[in-house]
């Protein structure tokens, strides 16, 4: 969990004199920092190395939540054990208890950020820069099984023109290090966000 650190005084302050201001600005806050958040994890840790190369729709990213916490009552608990899960409150003023979450409950997400082993049958790992689709043949090379594509154009030797391209292989085991960073994106923007809230807080005093 992210621990804010504001300005504790112009916040208690703002709670007496600008407890409505201070709210909408809050929400704002909040607002900005999930967005900025979820633009740094994307760009950061979902192109490549040293992250994942799983950019695009539909992808693993696309699992990932956010919850904001306050505006229809404090959200608590979690959505499920083993839940890959970060949080911040805006302050510990329960009428002004806000904040929000960010999750996921994908288990794929849950390896990939603490590393592990996926032990199944036959289960298809494409090579860097490579996508496993629809149609693809399996090919038994000493004891291996290959997935490949036959490629043709570009030739007018037959034998040269329907070579295989291999895409990826099947695997038993596959053991995945850490490298999806989730927290340590997060983390990064600690002082960004403490910035924000800060400011937030000023305008609202600004505004009585």
């Amino acid at each position: 969990m992210l621990q804010v650190e504001i300005d504790s005084s112009k916040l208690q302050k703002a709670l007496r004199v600008a407890s409505t201001e201070l709210r909408a600005e809050v929400a704002d806050t909040i607002d900005h920092i999930s967005r900025t958040f979820f633009k740094n994890l994307y760009q950061k840790r979902f192109q490549g190395p040293p992250g994942l190369r799983m950019g695009g729709r539909g992808n693993l990213f696309s699992r990932f939540r956010k919850r904001v916490i306050g505006q229809e009552g404090t959200f608590k608990g979690r959505a499920s054990t083993g839940v890959i899960t970060a949080s911040l409150a805006a302050s510990s003023a329960s009428t002004e208890d806000m904040g929000m979450e960010v999750f996921t409950e994908s288990k794929v997400a849950k390896i990939h950020e603490f590393g592990g082993t996926i032990a199944g049958e036959n289960m298809p790992v494409p090579f860097p820069g490579k996508r496993i689709t629809k149609g693809l043949e399996v090919l038994d090379i000493n004891g291996r099984l290959f997935l490949a594509r036959k490629r043709f154009g570009g030739s007018f030797n037959k034998a040269a023109r329907e070579k295989p391209e291999f895409v990826g292989v099947l695997k038993d085991i596959i053991k995945i290090k850490p490298r999806l960073g989730f927290y340590t994106t997060w983390k990064d923007m600690e002082n960004q966000t403490i910035g924000r809230f800060n400011s937030a807080i000023s305008r609202a005093l600004s505004k009585v």
